[in-house]
């Protein structure tokens, strides 16, 4: 229904905004080098803003300069509405940079937020976990083994691995082994042979640990405007005309509607293109009607009317 031709001819004279987390919206960008360029095309292509996935190369190399260079911008949260006992709104810093896609050069944000760092703690935890139960089984093993020579033993502590937030702290411990029997009147024992054995103590990895928690919070966004052009946005806008799209998507949910759905009997591609113009002109319209009464609402209503529940209104997004 809302296919290339449709958003072209709806959204070409100004900018596109969206989510694209759909794996099908996705492909819309980034599978198709064909619809890529009409995006850039000056006649038929439109501004977006959309987030670049994690699988992408590109996106892991933009989140570590991003902490390598540690020049964060400070944005601060974005909510309007007033921090609760139980929510605390979300607060971002940003970072300014470029990725190449399709052999095109796109303006890249790496956005750093504490909810998401809260978030992905758990996620963060477990790999830690796993990382200390190898490098357990590891020493354990090794509690079991000597070495005939220094030189074995040695060659033992370089093949031990190094894992992600751990590390081994080994010593090599000399082990003599005395011939059976009593020792001799001056105390000594004849010695049978000398073996090598390695003490492995496991030590936490902080700066590895440290920037692992750094990258846990952070996502990035990409757009076809770059920073030096005179319409571009900064930091702040991008980010809002990003986070804002979520209002705008939950009104797309009447057209999954059952009601809405099962009445559709229309076979010519043309006419369900021809349908969903319409809903779409609606949903625009029902958008208007919001913003028109959110800004009435906004200039008459008494300061002392706390909303309903006790939540003052919503900003309009439109």
């Amino acid at each position: 229904m809302w296919n290339s031709r449709s958003a072209r001819s709806c959204v070409c004279h100004g900018w596109f905004f969206g989510a694209l987390k759909k794996r099908r919206d996705k492909g819309v960008i980034f599978r198709q080098r064909r619809q890529l360029r009409e995006v850039h095309d000056e006649r038929k292509g439109c501004r977006f803003v959309t987030r670049l996935p994690e699988t992408y190369t590109q996106c892991i190399q933009a989140i570590e300069r991003s902490v390598a260079a540690s020049a964060w911008d400070h944005v601060g949260p974005l909510s309007t509405q007033p921090p609760t006992k139980n929510r605390k709104p979300a607060s971002y810093r940003c970072f300014e940079t470029t990725v190449t896609l399709y052999r095109r050069i796109y303006r890249a944000l790496v956005v750093h937020s504490d909810a998401l760092d809260r978030k992905k703690t758990k996620k963060l935890d477990k790999a830690m976990q796993d990382d200390l139960a190898q490098l357990v089984a590891i020493q354990a093993e090794h509690k079991k083994i000597t070495c005939a020579c220094l030189l074995d033993a040695q060659a033992a502590v370089a093949r031990l691995p190094k894992d992600k937030f751990h590390r081994f702290v080994a010593d090599v411990r000399e082990e003599i082994r005395y011939a059976k029997g009593r020792p001799k009147a001056d105390g000594t024992r004849k010695i049978a042979g000398t073996t090598y054995r390695l003490i492995l103590e496991i030590d936490r990895d902080e700066a590895a640990i440290a920037h692992a928690e750094q990258k846990a919070g952070c996502f990035v966004l990409i757009s076809n405007t770059l920073r030096d052009e005179p319409t571009a946005k900064d930091s702040r806008q991008l980010l809002s005309a990003y986070k804002d799209q979520g209002y705008v998507e939950r009104n797309f949910g009447f057209l999954k509607d059952d009601v809405i759905v099962n009445s559709l009997f229309l076979k010519l591609p043309e006419r369900v293109e021809a349908r969903g113009l319409v809903l779409v002109l609606s949903l625009l319209v029902w958008r208007l009607m919001e913003r028109t009464m959110r800004l009435s609402l906004k200039q008459t209503a008494p300061r002392s009317w706390g909303g309903i529940r006790g939540k003052p209104p919503a900003p309009h997004r439109s």
